[in-house]
């Protein structure tokens, strides 16, 4: 399915003319841009995946005094025999609103976390056959989440899908926005595979772009995928050719949550584990998407 990023827009920002004043965050506003500012009070239409009632969690962990939050990129080398180590990861997949809001909780409460930006949704650019036109504004965000709200930056990972679908030469193109994101101060360590309706449909899983990594056979076309009547050859690369610090998928936690996992049928959420049966030196990652989110 796919959202366009205009229709979010018309639900979460609030347009400024040329002349609206740059202001500091208040309690109902976000200043992305002199231009862009998200509405931060927004009503709950769940009574747990919503903004307030993930705040209020993450406050009773850190009253505990029990854990110690990284970004994924601290997570491989972070252990403790004290406390609990807990990497939090959020995958950007279409509503860059509420990932702010996250973002916004956990700087307020002193966390940091690591957010995945994904290059084929709108709000990053317009994804067409041979070409992303990327969209400028989408370093404005970046910029708020890491540079104000202290968070890392991460690329979501939809390589197979611009080799495959958007036939793109991912060596040139990654290497290019990577470069251009460095080149505007945006600090990319690491990547997580983003599961597009395109895997689902052709059988491939954006991790096939590495080289090594394992076949999911779920998803069998591991080498090549059937698209537009023609076999096309999955090129591999080594994710540290392009100065990739870690893949998220190959992290290895004591536990990892997902709020896109079922359990009897009901959606993954935190009040399903007993935070308390955690022990230190357990390792802890939690996956959310924004977007699933109020």
């Amino acid at each position: 399915m796919k959202y366009l990023f205009t229709a979010i827009c018309l639900f979460d920002l609030i347009s400024c003319h040329n002349s609206c004043k740059r202001e500091g965050d208040t309690e109902t506003s976000i200043y992305i841009t002199d231009d862009i500012i998200i509405k931060d009070k927004v009503k709950a239409r769940d009574s747990i995946f919503n903004y307030d009632y993930y705040e209020k969690f993450l406050q009773k962990l850190i009253s505990t005094n029990r854990y110690i939050f990284v970004p994924l990129s601290e997570f491989d080398t972070t252990y403790s025999s004290e406390k609990i180590v807990i990497g939090i990861r959020h995958d950007i997949d279409y509503d860059i609103s509420s990932a702010v809001r996250f973002a916004r909780r956990e700087y307020r409460n002193g966390i940091r976390a690591v957010y995945y930006f994904l290059n084929t949704a709108d709000y990053y650019g317009i994804a067409k056959r041979d070409t992303i036109i990327r969209n400028p504004s989408v370093l404005a965000y970046m910029k708020k989440i890491q540079n104000e709200y202290n968070h890392e930056i991460g690329w979501h990972n939809d390589l197979v899908t611009c080799q495959i679908v958007y036939n793109l030469d991912i060596k040139k193109y990654l290497s290019k926005e990577l470069a251009w994101l460095d080149s505007n101060g945006i600090r990319i360590s690491g990547s997580s595979y983003h599961g597009s309706e395109y895997c689902y449909t052709y059988k491939y899983v954006n991790t096939y772009i590495w080289k090594g990594f394992i076949k999911n056979y779920n998803f069998e076309n591991y080498d090549s995928v059937f698209f537009d009547g023609y076999y096309v050859r999955i090129i591999k690369f080594n994710y540290t050719d392009f100065g990739f610090k870690y893949e998220a998928e190959q992290l290895n936690p004591t536990y990892f949550f997902a709020d896109v996992f079922y359990i009897d049928n009901k959606r993954w959420n935190m009040t399903m584990f007993d935070w308390d049966s955690l022990k230190p030196g357990d390792r802890v990652i939690i996956l959310t998407h924004p977007a699933l989110w109020d």
